[in-house]
């Protein structure tokens, strides 16, 4: 008896709650026009202030084919963090830093000096090709007379070329007119697939030649690198892993020429 009192109270709380009944052409019509409001509802719109932060490492130091670091297990540490504008003109505005120290556990050698390396970046797209153009200034803070703390200065321009096909070919140069006076010219491409949804992987082969003031042309690098990047959620946190393996052009007799390494980064993106 009292479930049955209980269900006519429910079925009158129902009846005084719902919505009044229409026919079946005005029903149509309030369908029709909420769907046109939610259609002409702009999206929120998206930040201008970009920025990427990440703590990384790898196994060993590798820059352009060389080995850094003293050995293939002694670490570097590599964090950076990034800041940008969107939308200035035809494409953002970036400048950052990266930190990299080759840690080293051989009997009385020292852990490499501190590195910063800061840069500047323009990222227009025209057309089919994605530009970045900007400079790198690579810094050592604990350098000793006569060697400078501004190291290297670099311009640079790469552009990347979408022409429809599975993978982004791309072409550069990186010119150092201050201290080695030359340029370090690279060509490559990349092939992105998305397995699923959090899941971004990006392989890359990469070939440079150098040629600097007393270097003559050669070839510097062959880097082969795939790297993968997991979203957690939407939380602009992730994990990223690159597996690569560099060949050293410039090695010489007897010197090792093949480098393979690890690295392991977690950062927080908008």
């Amino acid at each position: 008896m009292k479930m049955r009192t209980g269900y006519a109270a429910f079925s009158l709380l129902l009846g005084l709650t719902a919505p009044p009944a229409f026919a079946e052409g005005e029903k149509t019509e309030k369908v029709e026009k909420v769907e046109e409001a939610r259609a002409e509802t702009p999206e929120p719109p998206k930040s201008r202030f970009l920025y990427v932060v990440e703590m990384a490492g790898a196994t060993a130091y590798i820059w352009r084919g060389s080995r850094v670091s003293t050995g293939l297990l002694e670490p570097v540490l590599q964090p950076h963090a990034d800041l940008g504008v969107s939308a200035i003109g035809p494409g953002d505005i970036w400048v950052g830093a990266m930190t990299n120290r080759a840690l080293t556990g051989a009997p009385g050698v020292q852990d490499s000096a501190w590195e910063v390396d800061a840069y500047a970046w323009y990222t227009p797209t025209i057309g089919p090709v994605a530009l970045r153009v900007g400079y790198i200034l690579y810094l050592f803070p604990d350098a000793v007379s006569p060697n400078p703390v501004d190291a290297l200065h670099e311009l640079v321009a790469i552009g990347s070329f979408n022409l429809g096909i599975p993978v982004t070919p791309y072409a550069g140069v990186y010119v150092e007119p201050i201290r080695l006076r030359g340029v370090y010219g690279v060509a490559g491409a990349t092939h992105t697939i998305s397995p699923i949804k959090p899941l971004k992987i990006e392989t890359t082969l990469n070939a440079g030649v150098t040629a600097y003031d007393g270097v003559p042309l050669g070839l510097q690098d062959i880097t082969l690198s795939s790297r993968g990047t997991l979203a957690i959620g939407d939380s602009g946190l992730y994990t990223a892993l690159v597996l690569a393996a560099a060949y050293y052009g410039r090695a010489g007799p007897g010197e090792d020429r093949f480098f393979p390494y690890v690295f392991l980064g977690v950062g927080f993106a908008n």
